[in-house]
């Protein structure tokens, strides 16, 4: 097995200091374009890949969203998941889907495990369980779907009542009876 490749031997490789290729990695307006390609040329050959852990015990969080639901096939949920995931990923944010399976123990556990992953943020589709516990989950979170009970929390979810009385006028003013 190969050692990987380090910040350093892309640095000693290019003629170059850690930082600058640090600065390269984070595109960092300072670096001159010559630079810039002889840094990114030995990247390239000598293979080297961010190492996430690292940054992200750099940082204190991983770049990654956790998203709680009650079950992945559940249309409804798989579709919420994927634009989770499309914007996500549009920002250079992972994330890490977890699915209680309705089992009430099961969403604490998740917020605890994503905790301990570190991660940047949470979206919760919560159960009708006691949210209490998230006053010490110091993780930014939103709810979605329903708002949690016993927890003050951004919630973002539909307005059925709304909803049902566009799609009832809409079918009125079309003839429907």
């Amino acid at each position: 097995m190969s050692k990987a490749v380090r910040l350093i031997d892309v640095a000693d490789a290019s003629d170059t200091s850690i930082k600058t290729v640090s600065r390269v990695l984070n595109n960092d307006p300072r670096v001159s374009v010559e630079t810039r390609i002889r840094v990114q040329k030995k990247i390239d050959e000598l293979g080297y890949q961010v190492d996430l852990i690292a940054r992200s015990l750099r940082t204190g969080v991983d770049n990654v969203i956790g998203v709680i639901i009650q079950k992945v096939g559940d249309p409804f949920f798989a579709e919420v998941v994927e634009e989770i995931e499309i914007e996500a990923n549009r920002r250079g944010i992972g994330v890490i889907v977890g699915s209680t399976h309705g089992e009430m123990d099961r969403e604490n556990e998740l917020v605890q495990s994503f905790k301990q992953r570190r991660v940047a943020g949470l979206i919760i589709a919560p159960q009708d369980v006691n949210y209490s516990f998230m006053e010490n989950v110091k993780i930014p979170s939103v709810f979605i779907d329903r708002k949690p009970l016993n927890f003050k929390g951004d919630v973002v979810r539909v307005d059925d009542f709304e909803g049902g009385r566009l799609a009832t006028n809409h079918l009125i003013t079309h003839g429907h009876q």
